[in-house]
């Protein structure tokens, strides 16, 4: 591994880190030195629990005494600095510190007891380990950080030891076997570290790479469905010039009309008047008639488009279907009979526009699959705590394969040209799942498809 892999494990925020996994890591710490403070306090109370239990009081066992309270103590003091708002951005200086105290006072206590049947000093390489692994397991330790406190254990050992050959316990001597496992435990505890700390830098990166990506998904969604929108505008193109041009003709051939009569009552015999009067008010109420209907058609063409609008509001599913199947083309109606059976539905909460486009392409598509002389039937219920729309045509079914496929987006040829595939299904199905809905589809080779639309009945969708 070259130097600067190396000086890369071990300081891997040389540079300025970012701000959200800052804030990580002060979260983690903070709950890291909380729990070392429970363990300092559990475990300490438990070994002197368990040792007055089995063993009894022993006048020669003051230093563990001792060294139970104090690590009680040091658990006491991290527990309470982790509830300090003050000290929030320090607990990983406070962790280190407590564990190299707690290090500290294990080793001077094993010292102390040398001279025991047991000889308490064996018990160093334990207590070195065990501080280590709830290092690395509750603190998010930088690697340089957790080699540092392993250093420092180390420096601990060697001058409480030299200290206590030199004074109190002459027979006491540097032992060679703890030296090289305290080195080999801090080497290894260290490469430990270094790549726990590598992967929460790698999941933080994966976070914010998936956010972005659902970001970019969301705006692409909302791209997408206004691109299905100019699409169906497209394709309704044909069906309102055959809407408009039939109340506009009806409407410009009364007032001719009208116009006509009305010039010619100034001249007629009185025995005409009366019929004149009859042709003209037949005439107003076609001209009436005919407004009407282009209102209605205004109307359903105002629910249907402006998918980029962000308006939220109650809405009955029912009225949405009869726009949808009123604004199906001529030559798609004049394919196949399109039939209604809507049942009474609650008003929803919804993106109007949205769904009246989920439900335009659904009934497209059935005809689409559907032969001539065909029949495309849409259904509207309440199912319990759920209302639901269901599209069902008589065409030529979707196999199993294709069913676990369809609402992938993606991309096929078609004669030498590449084309979209599935996206106005993807984007049902998105858009259903944004109102908290879902979409499931039964079919069966040769016999149909029916596709069904489930909506909470009183739950809002995720605005």
């Amino acid at each position: 591994m070259r130097l600067a892999e190396l000086r890369g494990y071990l300081f891997p925020h040389a540079a300025p880190i970012d701000e959200a996994f800052r804030q990580d890591l002060l979260v983690l710490a903070n709950r890291g030195l909380l729990l070392v403070g429970v363990l300092g306090m559990g475990a300490s109370a438990l070994m002197l629990l368990i040792h007055l239990a089995f063993i009894g009081f022993d006048g020669g066992q003051g230093p563990r005494y001792a060294t139970d309270l104090l690590i009680s103590g040091l658990g006491l003091a991290a527990l309470v600095a982790s509830r300090v708002a003050w000290l929030y951005d320090h607990c990983r200086k406070i962790a280190w510190g407590v564990l190299t105290v707690g290090t500290a006072a294990l080793i001077e206590s094993s010292l102390l007891l040398y001279r025991t049947p047991h000889r308490g000093e064996d018990f160093v390489p334990g207590q070195v380990a065990l501080i280590q692994l709830v290092a690395v397991a509750a603190i998010p330790f930088e690697p340089w950080q957790l080699l540092g406190l392993g250093l420092a254990q180390i420096a601990v050992y060697l001058s409480l030891t030299m200290s206590a050959s030199a004074t109190y316990l002459p027979e006491v001597t540097l032992d060679p076997s703890y030296l090289f496992f305290m080195i080999m435990l801090t080497l290894l505890t260290t490469v430990l570290c270094a790549a726990i700390y590598r992967q929460r830098m790698d999941y933080h990166r994966t976070q914010i790479q998936m956010l972005h990506a659902a970001n970019d998904l969301r705006e692409a969604q909302g791209r997408l469905a206004i691109s299905e929108n100019a699409a169906s505008m497209g394709r309704l193109a044909a069906a309102l010039s055959h809407e408009l041009n039939s109340p506009v003709g009806a409407m410009m051939s009364s007032i001719d009309t009208l116009l006509l009569l009305a010039s010619r009552q100034a001249t007629s015999a009185p025995e005409q008047q009366a019929k004149l009067v009859r042709l003209q008010a037949d005439l107003r109420r076609n001209i009436q008639e005919s407004a009407k209907r282009l209102q209605q058609i205004a109307t359903r063409m105002g629910r249907f488009t402006n998918l980029d609008q962000a308006e939220v509001k109650p809405v009955n599913l029912n009225d949405l279907v009869e726009d949808v199947a009123a604004l199906i083309p001529p030559a798609s109606r004049d394919k196949v009979r399109i039939e209604l059976h809507l049942g009474a539905l609650p008003e929803m909460v919804c993106h109007p526009q949205q769904m009246s486009a989920v439900f335009y392409d659904l009934v497209t598509n059935a005809i689409a699959a559907s032969e001539t002389g065909g029949t495309v039937s849409i259904h509207t219920s309440v199912n319990g705590a759920d209302m639901e729309v269901s599209v069902c045509d008589s065409g030529h079914g979707i196999s199993d394969g294709e069913i676990a496929s369809i609402f992938d987006p993606g991309f096929k040829v078609a004669q030498g040209r590449v084309s979209t595939g599935n996206w106005s299904m993807f984007n049902a199905r998105q858009i259903v799942r944004g109102h908290r809905g879902e979409i499931r589809i039964v079919s069966e080779p040769g016999r149909g498809t029916r596709v069904t639309v489930t909506l909470p009945v009183t739950a809002a969708a995720d605005f």
